[in-house]
């Protein structure tokens, strides 16, 4: 946790320079694709498989996931509609 910590407040130098973020990761920063894949786990990944979308689908529905990039694939377009409601909600970082 100290190391992201600190990894999270480093600055950029370009040139003579210095800025340092207010939020979030620098652009290009190997933190980022590290953090991103925690935070999908939990708020994607489990979600999907413990109910919170699969289970409640009434046909066969199928989540893949290669980093940050994803493809949920459905049986059923209602199923697909009714995912693509909540999906916007369950991925809000500021709830």
């Amino acid at each position: 946790m100290r190391l992201i910590g600190k990894c999270l407040h480093v600055g950029v130098l370009d040139g003579a320079d210095y800025t340092e973020p207010e939020q979030g990761t620098i652009q290009g920063s190997g933190l980022s694709p590290l953090l991103g894949n925690i935070y999908l786990h939990y708020v994607l990944d489990l979600w999907f498989r413990t109910g919170g979308s699969s289970r409640a689908c009434s046909a066969k529905a199928t989540l893949i996931r290669y980093a940050d990039d994803l493809l949920i694939t459905f049986e059923n377009q209602d199923d697909a509609k009714r995912v693509m409601e909540v999906l916007g909600k369950r991925m809000d970082a500021s709830d």
